[in-house]
């Protein structure tokens, strides 16, 4: 009689998650893969999942969960298949990615920036892009760079990290971070000691970026 009882219990327990799936079998799978499977397979089911779109908002922690992998691939695929499922991320989440800017893999930086794009988490883009354009990959830092000269003036917080990219030795991300604080306008006045500086003694392009943001700073 245990036994009926118990095998009972599992039988409601699965019908349970799979009711919590909407009743899609394949969906139930690819969550099961998250906890049980690795390396390819996991990638798959996190790639079936980004196909249901917000039907697999249920697959939120798990995808969250999926940035610890030791698989880069893994990591790399939850990210992008996060900004799919939700809408509005929280606090948590979009501290879990921003700390995957430091991630070794260059690969997951760049997703890491570009989930938090998608999702609109403008403060939490500014902080990690700034983190990327210091100790990021090298060839993430212009890319990083980048999406703060789309901000703006939103991006004013990140004018220290500008300015520090201003003295950069490659004439790519020293060119964007001029024209990113010439968008930033008046509250990046504090780069214009850096900015006259790089006007005197960088190529003719550089200094063309740098003194269009002076000008349009204000000095």
């Amino acid at each position: 009689m245990k036994t009926f009882y118990t095998s009972l219990l599992t039988c409601l327990m699965a019908a349970a998650f799979f009711v919590g799936c909407g009743g899609d079998p394949q969906m139930a799978a690819d969550l099961n893969a998250l906890k049980t499977e690795s390396g390819a397979k996991k990638r798959d089911a996190i790639l079936h999942l980004a196909g249901k779109g917000k039907a697999a908002h249920r697959a939120t922690p798990l995808l969250i969960e999926a940035f610890k992998d030791e698989d880069a691939g893994v990591r790399r695929a939850a990210l992008e298949a996060l900004p799919v499922i939700i809408s509005s991320p929280t606090q948590e989440m979009t501290d879990a990615i921003i700390s995957l800017t430091e991630d070794p893999d260059a690969g997951v930086q760049t997703s890491a920036l570009q989930a938090l794009s998608a999702l609109k988490a403008t403060d939490a883009l500014i902080e990690a892009s700034a983190k990327v354009m210091q100790t990021g990959a090298k060839a993430n830092r212009v890319s990083a760079c980048v999406l703060l000269l789309e901000l703006k003036e939103k991006a004013a917080p990140a004018t220290d990290a500008l300015i520090e990219a201003l003295g950069s030795d490659d004439p790519q991300l020293q060119m964007h971070a001029a024209l990113a604080l010439g968008e930033i306008g008046s509250p990046a006045a504090k780069a214009l000691p850096a900015l006259q500086k790089v006007k005197k003694t960088s190529d003719e392009e550089i200094a063309a970026c740098a003194a269009s943001a002076i000008k349009k700073i204000g000095g």
